[in-house]
């Protein structure tokens, strides 16, 4: 029986459980009856060293190494593969950030990168391992012959999900992602697969999927629901589907199943486009459990919307929000300002458009600078005139606070803060005065969507212990912890619940008080 380690290398904005392995996990055991042992450097509560991944390799004696990687995760993966060097075993990359740049992965230490879903490719790994198959036979993959890098033909992704088995969630307590059984209850969202693939072709986008749609059958994808009801006492689900209702025949057939189920109680979100649903599709989600969506829409600009090959038109973005929202469906939406060929117009029309949705968002939406990730349309096209490539290299693109007690600072976790780092690494060469008036989009936009939708008082109170956060955080992170971390425990959510009460008692009365005066 063979031996496998599945890694996930620290990641500052990680703090879920990786999918991804759980399904490599879930296949090792089930193809080749593997002992796997999954090690996440990222889960929250369960921080570990090198020296720990160390330690656990060396106690494990695998047969094989596999390493997964992002951009964000790359500087720290190469370490790990470097270390794994000590046990003479091969080491294996995937992730997207292979599918992107798999010679810069092999000249860290890897031996084998896996482009593309590694399901199948891993179980041919291992039968190259056993001796039974040639390096070069087996598609999908890059691999090192003496001083050369060789490519095998290209492998498209499982084209039946339905043939794969359950991911395997007991690789990860969740002990080691939360701080107790309380924060479990009201937070713990259980992640489903249940379709991959993209049809289209966003040039901001990291696609691992493809381009090609494929589902699992729906009466599978219920089945696996009523497993984890039955298992873990689940109560709310997020699909992470890149694009959950391209098929909207499959939408609603799920859906009827998920009605017609006595068992499934469940409430869930997806992430779509604003293209692909209709009111009917959206009451038939709302009926069968579906409480909230995050649509990208990315841009209130037409000539934006093109570039970056969305496809859709605004109006079709405002009648998606109408739909979600007078459904009881709580919305929210994606958006990126500071494309390289935009100017203030142009995120004058994003600001613009948002602003007059605002009512319409229960949920406060994303706001992002554009990243340019490898293997992206924008990275392709731009990093050699702006003078970032290989921008992943450079470890100050990390921002390596790490968390204390499980906790990462507040400010880490609240939009738009996070973005102002990276705004500060300046992609596109913006002015300074062009930077400090996308900063202030992105902070002006998100408090005054958050005030329309949450009230004034909760908003400024929420901002005023962001920027306190950030400041102590530039200090020292443990200042910060020991001055904020206090403001989000247990004990203080009575005095929250009463500042989120007061907050919209105060908008609701200057509400009426606006409409008496309309009339």
């Amino acid at each position: 029986m063979r031996r496998v380690i599945l890694i996930h290398p620290y990641y500052n904005y990680y703090e879920s459980y990786p999918l991804g392995l759980a399904y490599l996990s879930a296949v090792l055991k089930q193809q080749r009856k593997c002992d796997v042992q999954v090690i996440d450097c990222s889960a929250p509560f369960n921080r570990l060293t090198d020296n720990d991944v160390y330690s656990m390799i060396k106690n494990f004696k695998p047969d094989i190494i596999g390493i997964y990687i992002n951009v964000y995760q790359a500087l720290n993966a190469y370490k790990l593969a470097a270390l794994a060097k000590n046990f003479g075993v091969p080491i294996i990359a995937g992730g997207p950030h292979v599918c992107a740049v798999p010679e810069e992965v092999l000249g860290k230490g890897f031996d084998i990168a896996v482009k593309g879903e590694a399901e199948e490719t891993i179980i041919d790994i291992l039968d190259w391992l056993d001796g039974l198959k040639r390096l070069d036979s087996i598609p999908g993959i890059f691999f090192k012959d003496g001083g050369k890098i060789l490519a095998t033909r290209e492998r498209k992704g499982p084209s039946d999900l339905s043939l794969l088995p359950l991911p395997d969630h007991d690789q990860f307590p969740l002990s080691h992602y939360y701080s107790s059984a309380q924060q479990v209850k009201k937070e713990f969202y259980f992640k489903i697969s249940s379709s991959r693939g993209c049809p289209f072709s966003c040039i901001f986008c990291a696609l691992v999927g493809g381009h090609t749609f494929r589902a699992k059958k729906s009466s599978l994808v219920v089945e696996e629901i009523r497993h984890y009801v039955d298992k873990y006492g689940i109560k709310y689900l997020t699909f992470i589907d890149p694009a959950f209702t391209v098929s909207r025949q499959r939408v609603h057939e799920l859906c009827d199943l998920l009605i017609a189920e006595p068992k499934i109680k469940i409430k869930w979100c997806i992430d779509t486009r604003v293209d692909m649903v209709d009111r009917n599709l959206l009451q038939k989600m709302a009926a069968a459990g579906c409480t909230g969506i995050i649509y990208g829409v990315e841009s209130g600009s037409d000539e934006t919307l093109k570039k970056i090959h969305k496809g859709f038109t605004l109006n079709q973005v405002n009648h998606a929000l109408e739909w979600t929202q007078s459904l009881g469906i709580s919305v929210s939406i994606n958006s990126i300002v500071g494309f390289p060929w935009e100017k203030k117009s142009h995120i004058e029309d994003t600001k613009r458009i948002l602003r007059s949705y605002a009512k319409k968002l229960n949920l406060v939406p994303t706001y992002n600078v554009p990243i340019p990730y490898s293997g992206t349309l924008l990275y392709d096209e731009y990093h050699k005139q702006y003078g970032f490539t290989n921008w992943w290299l450079d470890s100050s693109y990390s921002y390596n606070i790490k968390p204390i007690n499980g906790r990462t600072p507040y400010f880490f976790r609240a939009t738009p803060y996070l973005d102002h780092f990276m705004l500060k690494k300046n992609f596109f060469n913006y002015s300074p005065l062009f930077s400090q008036y996308i900063y202030r989009t992105l902070i002006g936009n998100c408090l005054y969507i958050k005030r329309e939708s949450e009230g004034w008082l909760r908003t400024y109170f929420l901002f005023l212990i962001g920027n306190l956060s950030l400041c102590l955080c530039n200090i020292n992170p443990k200042l910060e912890y020991i001055c904020v971390s206090w403001l989000e425990s247990e004990s203080l959510r009575s005095f929250r619940r009463f500042i989120n009460c007061l907050s919209l008692f105060i908008k609701n009365l200057f509400h009426s008080a606006g409409s008496r005066n309309k009339k």
